[in-house]
Formats: C-alpha cells, sequence, structure tokens
C-alpha cells in the first residue's frame, strides 16, 4: 500500500484501493493508507475522510502510529478545524515522539496561531513535559514571525 502513492498517473485506480485501506480494522495498515493518501492527493484525501482516520490513529496508545500520524497532519492545513485541536491535545503527550512531532506540525498552520499559542506557552513553562523546550521555542517564534491576515 505504501508503494501506491508513487502512482499519480494511476490515481483512479489507486485511490479506491487507498479507501479501503483506510476501512481495515489494523491501525498499520490504515496508517500507511493515510500517508500514503495524503501524500497522493492532499486534496482528494480530506475530501474522502482523512482527518477523522488521522484523529482517531492520533488518539491511539501506539505512539510509533501516533506520532507518524502527527506528521502527516501538518500536511492538513485545508482541515484546520479538525486537526489542530487533535495536534494539540497530542502536543501535551507523555510520548517525546508524539509530542514533538505535533508541535512540528502545530508549527504549519501559521492561519491558527492565535489558538496554538496559549498551548505552546504553557508547555513551555511545563516542567515535567516529554516535548523539547527547544521545538517548543522555535515553533512559538515560527508562529510568531507571520503576520496574521487583515
Amino acid at each position: 500500500m505504501l508503494a501506491l502513492r508513487y502512482f499519480p498517473e494511476e490515481k483512479e485506480k489507486v485511490i479506491p484501493i487507498l479507501e479501503e485501506g483506510l476501512k481495515e480494522p489494523n491501525q498499520r495498515v490504515r496508517m500507511v493508507a493515510l500517508i500514503s493518501f495524503v501524500k497522493l492527493d492532499k486534496q482528494q484525501a480530506i475530501f474522502k475522510g482523512v482527518v477523522s482516520v488521522a484523529i482517531d490513529l492520533l488518539r491511539q496508545p501506539d505512539d510509533q502510529i501516533a506520532y507518524r500520524v502527527a506528521k502527516i497532519m501538518g500536511e492538513l492545513q485545508p482541515a484546520s478545524l479538525l486537526v489542530v485541536p487533535a495536534l494539540l491535545g497530542a502536543a501535551q503527550s507523555r510520548s517525546a515522539l508524539l509530542a514533538n512531532d505535533a508541535i512540528r506540525s502545530l508549527g504549519k498552520f501559521s492561519g491558527q496561531a492565535a489558538e496554538i499559542m496559549p498551548t505552546l506557552r504553557k508547555l513551555q513553562q511545563t516542567k515535567d513535559k516529554a516535548a523539547s523546550t527547544k521545538l517548543i521555542q522555535e515553533t512559538i517564534q515560527k508562529l510568531e514571525a507571520v503576520k496574521p491576515p487583515k
């Protein structure tokens, strides 16, 4: 399933296979289908429901899956109203893998900086966080550097 994203000229055939992969009970299969679908056609993937699959996988206890999902969620800016709250929760995870990739992805959502900044600032002050203090600071600076649209 992972290789399917490398065949954009065959989208009509590949997309139905990836859609079926999103419905699989196996979390790893769903994760690979999700990543491949977003890489192949982000807009179509969002339209076909990858955001709800991503949010579900992000909440799973397996941080090896969740951190990869957090990483790809940074590509889902068109669905930011659903994605940002899920990533904010993941940024507070006890798993450094998950927290750090969620924070990296949040840095791509400059349009939602006002919503993101309070959580990042709170994390910055938290002593027993899993996330990297340096990464939190870099993400805050990145979001502050972008001027909001008027």
